[in-house]
């Protein structure tokens, strides 16, 4: 029973890579070719899985991905394995070790770079933040420094009224004083003139 449901599962692929290749969809190639050399795996067809393995591996190559690149050299090692070929089960096995390994590099890179990128961030929003604070103090001195300005000259302005207001004060008092010094003198001429006449008048 299994192996007719694998016998279906390599006539659909058979017959999808024909429409495929046909219709010029060599993006799917990696995955149909991958999929007949697990099936071969499970049949116990190892020349086979590597046949079509090392195709799927070409054809991943020739997309740019790397996706399934692991799996593929883990499955042919498994094929070499059931030959005993160990050599080269070994050889593709570490293949497939370097690969992980290097997959693991690679994120651990990124993660990394993530961690970087975030703290550089958390630094720059510091630095933003710490500006902002900074343009709020200026701000605030500012402020006060008007503040300060203004009152001073408010202060200035009521000094200078306060003392042109004494200084008309003084001088009307001193006009005031001057008049009646006149007034004064002008009594005592009075006076005096009149004891003359007074005197005149009796002779």
């Amino acid at each position: 029973g299994q192996a007719k449901q694998y016998d279906k599962v390599f006539a659909r692929i058979y017959y999808l890579m024909d429409k495929f290749e046909e219709y010029g969809q060599v993006g799917y190639l990696p995955g149909a070719y991958s999929t007949l050399a697990e099936a071969h795996l499970n049949t116990g067809h190892p020349d086979s899985t590597i046949y079509y393995a090392n195709k799927a591996v070409t054809a991943t190559k020739r997309s740019g991905r790397v996706t399934g690149f692991g799996f593929l050299m883990r499955t042919i090692a498994q094929a070499y394995a059931n030959q005993n070929n160990f050599e080269k089960a070994f050889e593709y096995q570490q293949r497939y070790t370097n690969y992980m390994d290097s997959l693991n590099l690679s994120d651990a890179l990124k993660r990394v770079a993530a961690l970087q990128y975030s703290f550089e961030l958390d630094k720059k929003e510091s630095q933003i933040s710490l500006l902002k604070k900074n343009e709020e103090l200026t701000a605030r001195q500012n402020r006060q420094q008007k503040i300060l300005l203004a009152g001073t000259l408010i202060g200035l302005i009521v000094v200078l009224v306060f003392i042109v207001i004494l200084w008309r004060n003084n001088k009307e008092k001193h006009r005031a004083y001057l008049r009646l010094e006149q007034q004064q003198e002008q009594l005592k001429q009075t006076q005096t003139q009149l004891i003359q006449s007074e005197k005149m008048a009796s002779l």
